[in-house]
């Protein structure tokens, strides 16, 4: 016999254990791949009802036409199309078969239960826990005297209408459930209408075939979830003799003292976004190619063209890149599908809020132009000149531009305000950390940082054609590019630099936010990615003309 009074506290801490990599709503949790919420209800202490002792009952009309299995999609209230299965003499473990004055056989017989005494219009109702294996769809079976409710963790799998039906009891009734993996309440809430009164039922973790298949409790036992004639001898605690019942919320009393309702909502996880997963670089004269796991492989999108930059949310969801001369294109759906933003000028880079609600580019000769809204709206703002490159921090308050053969101009306002910053240098990239504190600057012989959002600013490198530069959320991380040089890395903020990689004609890099994933690329060459801080590189995708990269860097 099993024990149906289970450890549920050990049992219910192991299956929460038991989640997986995936966002949820507020209010629920990750678990067994997807998110679900529990909602909690006291008891009223001390009980106001006395409980009745379930006993034993047996009637030789029990079961006594066979069994039927519903096919899927049955009726709540228990119709529907089903198949109907009969045993001969002496075979007589589901079917009643010899019915006259005989009560020992028969499914319903096996597992009939009810309250000592019965009487017309009289409730039952009991609850316990059952442990579902896996999620995957179970055989509930019962008889009943005359009608019965079910119900897992608060939700109706069977609610008969009031009737008084000898079909309900004389033929064993079973219907097809998915239940999820874990820990589950089962309810059962039967009525009497009028004489003889009994609830019998079971769940099998077992097929129609298999299940018919056994003759005896040895072979049956296997298959068992649950049975009521596991439950002869125990006490009602659910209903007229028992604890209310309450829509949605399951009567838990297998989980100590008191007892309490609890209510479970569950809903789909959110896509699952990683730190460095998307992925994302353009070519001149080419397509856009993306990436979604972390840079080992790519897909073309959109046709060639004279791509200059491109930037992404957070999430890695929010695309925006910019046509030199042309126009910008932005996606939606994670850089599988784009719409133009017909907007012309001599773009040179773009940058994303974490978010991806505020984005910023610039372009030569041109004035910053900056969106509030996920690119679909445009104004201009600060002066006419000559942009390469632009950086926005994770909530789009601090922003920072360079002119090529100009000055740095920062914005504290979401780029509605500019002010001019350092001195002429040929600036070509920018980047800036989440809180946009660490900046770091690069261009035609320079690399400098800046520790107080873009305001003053260090000479770390010179000596190269730098193109590229990227920096972690915290700002500690960063990475550099020359052409016809290497790739520099730093883990302290700037301050000193390791040369890796070889020489080639490096155009552009992005870090995630943590600085463990990164992606360079090269002019007429391959794009390198890194797992390990930009302390090793691997070559991936085709030989190409590519200028620029970005890849989504999602905070924990």
């Amino acid at each position: 016999m099993r024990d149906w009074t289970l450890q549920y506290s050990l049992l219910w801490a192991a299956f929460q254990k038991e989640t997986v990599n995936c966002d949820c709503p507020d209010g629920y949790e990750p678990y067994n791949d997807e998110c679900r919420k529990i909602s909690i209800l006291p008891t009223e202490q001390p009980p106001d009802f006395t409980p009745l002792k379930l006993v034993e009952k047996t009637y030789e009309q029990y079961s006594q036409w066979g069994v039927k299995i519903y096919d899927a999609g049955y009726n709540l209230d228990g119709t529907g199309a089903y198949t109907l299965y009969t045993q001969t003499s002496p075979a007589s473990f589901w079917h009643n078969v010899d019915s006259v004055n005989n009560k020992d056989y028969g499914a319903m017989n096996r597992t009939g239960l009810w309250a000592t005494t019965y009487f017309n219009n009289q409730q039952i109702g009991f609850s316990t826990c059952i442990n579902a294996p896996v999620e995957k769809t179970y055989l509930v079976g019962f008889g009943v005297d005359n009608y019965v409710t079910i119900r897992i963790d608060g939700v109706p799998i069977m609610q008969m209408y009031e009737q008084e039906n000898a079909d309900t009891f004389r033929y064993w009734n079973i219907y097809p459930v998915v239940i999820k993996k874990g820990i589950h309440v089962i309810e059962v809430i039967a009525n009497n209408k009028t004489l003889l009164a009994a609830i019998g039922a079971e769940i099998y973790n077992a097929t129609p075939a298999q299940l018919m298949a056994t003759t005896n409790k040895t072979q049956l036992e296997p298959y068992l979830i649950f049975s009521t004639e596991d439950l002869i001898g125990a006490y009602t605690n659910l209903g007229d003799n028992g604890y209310p019942i309450i829509d949605d919320y399951a009567l838990v009393f297998c989980d100590g003292n008191p007892p309490f309702y609890r209510k479970v909502e569950y809903t789909p996880c959110i896509v699952a976004i990683f730190d460095g997963q998307y992925q994302t670089a353009v070519v001149l004269k080419g397509p856009i190619y993306i990436s979604s796991d972390y840079g080992e492989t790519w897909e073309a999108k959109l046709t060639a063209n004279n791509w200059q930059a491109v930037s992404l949310s957070a999430t890695g969801q929010y695309h925006t890149a910019v046509i030199y001369n042309v126009c910008m294109y932005m996606s939606l759906d994670f850089g599988d599908t784009w719409s133009v933003i017909s907007i012309a000028a001599l773009w040179k880079s773009i940058s994303l809020s974490a978010t991806g609600q505020y984005q910023t580019a610039v372009a030569i000769n041109s004035s910053i132009y900056i969106s509030s809204d996920f690119g679909e709206t445009w104004v201009t703002a600060g002066l006419s000149l000559g942009y390469n490159g632009v950086s926005v921090s994770s909530t789009g308050q601090y922003q920072t531009a360079v002119v090529y053969s100009g000055y740095i101009y920062v914005s504290s306002d979401y780029g509605t305000t500019w002010s001019q910053r350092a001195i002429s240098k040929g600036w070509r990239s920018i980047s800036l950390s989440s809180s946009g504190q660490y900046q770091t600057v690069c261009g035609y012989y320079y690399v400098q940082t800046s520790s107080d959002y873009g305001q003053t600013w260090t000479e770390r490198l010179s000596t190269k054609d730098w193109y590229g530069i990227s920096v972690s959320a915290t700002g500690q991380y960063q990475t550099a590019v020359a052409k016809s040089g290497y790739i520099y890395v730093s883990a302290d903020y700037g301050i000193t630099w390791v040369t890796k990689e070889s020489a080639r004609d490096w155009k552009s890099v992005s870090i995630s936010s943590t600085g463990q994933y990164q992606t360079a690329v090269a002019y007429s060459g391959y794009i390198y990615v890194s797992t390990d801080y930009g302390n090793t590189w691997s070559q991936k995708g085709i030989v190409s003309n590519y200028v620029s990269v970005s890849i989504n860097k999602k905070s924990e």
